[in-house]
């Protein structure tokens, strides 16, 4: 598994911060192929094209229903076997919430 990444979600009242890391083995001939992340539905520009061995950033989104639970979902693929999922929800009633995927 040569796949490392860590993807932090972070709520403060109807504005969300959204920071990745994610990185291929150097050693390996694995690339990231693709990486999408989605908050309350709609995809966040990671600006993170195929073919890299790392992909770094942060975006800011504004929530549309911030008093509603708004879900967070990434999926990682690589050009090889590899592929990393996950889901959680930023709670509506709290004002402040995070998620972390790593």
């Amino acid at each position: 598994m040569s796949l490392r990444f860590e993807i932090k979600v972070g709520k403060d009242h109807g504005q969300v911060k959204a920071t990745w890391d994610i990185q291929a083995d150097g050693s390996d001939t694995e690339l990231i192929a693709n990486f999408v992340l989605t908050v309350e539905g709609k995809k966040v520009d990671t600006q993170c094209s195929g073919g890299n061995k790392a992909c770094n950033g942060a975006a800011f989104v504004q929530l549309a229903h911030p008093t509603k639970d708004c879900p967070v979902t990434f999926v990682i693929m690589t050009n090889g076997p590899e592929t990393k999922e996950g889901n959680d929800v930023l709670r509506g009633d709290h004002v402040f919430d995070d998620v972390e995927f790593s």
